[in-house]
């Protein structure tokens, strides 16, 4: 049994999401295929519902630490501006040390608004149509809006990522999303562990072969997250990708984080799973280059139209 999702055509020339579904059977001594279609415009209503309420919920987990990340530049905004009144009211003030306070005023400022900007486009309602995107930019973002506020909880974030572009094929907000949600797993498991140093590191690397596992192919870019939190228990790793699931109190986590974050790499084209390592758990998530896909769809029409050829000769 095989499965592909595509859109398709109404009667009334509208588009819809639609699913099929292939069976190849014996029919009176006979090959045959049976073919069922499937309407999935409201399933895939839902699946964007439930990624917008789980991106919600992220930003709620957030909302004190971020707040925090605010309140440091208008602290900063308000020394300055104090600073200039003070010596201006003594009578010190002159052009240099206005110019020193309204820069750092200006570059708090575009701090800030860097911060709500990023917040503000993270949290809108997604399009759900895909794009190439570089993914190393949304795993960047993810650190980034993160990294400062995990300190305060004595955790520490080291990101290797290099310097390549790449092209991949999705929502970049959504592999964001996926990131977020494995740093602030990490981050709990670690402050409840609480493992000194604390510490995530975040990598990734363009995949030249075939690994050793099978588990990698060429043409895919792979992107780990780790920590030295101890790792996962043996009777509950096979199940952490499960809707639902989850080791943390009813007040803590819904158990939705890691099914969902399963759907978007699955929708991707890529897959995500996770391992134990030396020190605590490795979540590695796989995406198959856009260009890589590109090529492979390329050649798998190739091959179809030759084959139709054939068939009519």
């Amino acid at each position: 049994m095989s499965f592909e999702e595509f859109s398709a055509l109404r009667s009334d020339g509208r588009s819809f999401d639609a699913e099929a579904h292939g069976s190849e059977f014996l029919y009176q001594g006979e090959p045959s295929v049976l073919v069922i279609w499937r309407d999935i415009t409201e399933r895939k209503l839902a699946q964007a519902q439930l990624v917008q309420t789980s991106k919600l919920a992220l930003l709620g987990e957030m909302a004190a630490s971020m707040a925090h990340e605010l309140n440091q530049p208008l602290n900063i905004i308000r020394m300055a501006a104090d600073s200039s009144l003070i010596l201006m009211e003594e009578g010190q003030a002159d052009f240099d040390s206005h110019r020193e306070e309204f820069e750092r005023i200006s570059n708090q400022t575009e701090r800030m608004a860097s911060i709500i900007n990023h917040l503000r486009v993270f949290s809108r309602q997604d399009d759900a149509s895909d794009s190439r995107f570089n993914p190393l930019a949304s795993v960047d973002a993810a650190v980034s809006m993160v990294r400062d506020q995990y300190l305060l909880d004595g955790v520490e974030i080291k990101a290797a990522l290099p310097k390549r572009a790449v092209q991949v094929r999705g929502q970049p907000i959504r592999l964001e999303q996926v990131v977020l949600n494995l740093l602030a797993n990490a981050r709990d498991v670690l402050k409840d562990q609480r493992a000194a140093p604390a510490l995530i590191e975040v990598a990734a690397f363009v995949s030249e072969s075939e690994s050793d596992s099978a588990r990698i192919r060429a043409g895919e870019i792979v992107i780990t997250v780790s920590d030295n939190g101890g790792g996962i228990p043996f009777d509950v790793i096979d199940h952490v990708f499960e809707p639902f699931f989850t080791t943390k109190k009813a007040e803590k986590g819904t158990g939705l984080g890691l099914a969902i974050g399963y759907s978007i790499v699955s929708s991707m084209g890529g897959g995500i799973s996770v391992t134990n390592g030396a020190k605590g758990a490795i979540f590695e998530i796989r995406l198959p280059l856009a260009d890589a896909s590109d090529r492979a769809d390329t050649l798998e029409a190739g091959r179809a139209a030759l084959a139709s050829r054939r068939a009519g000769e």
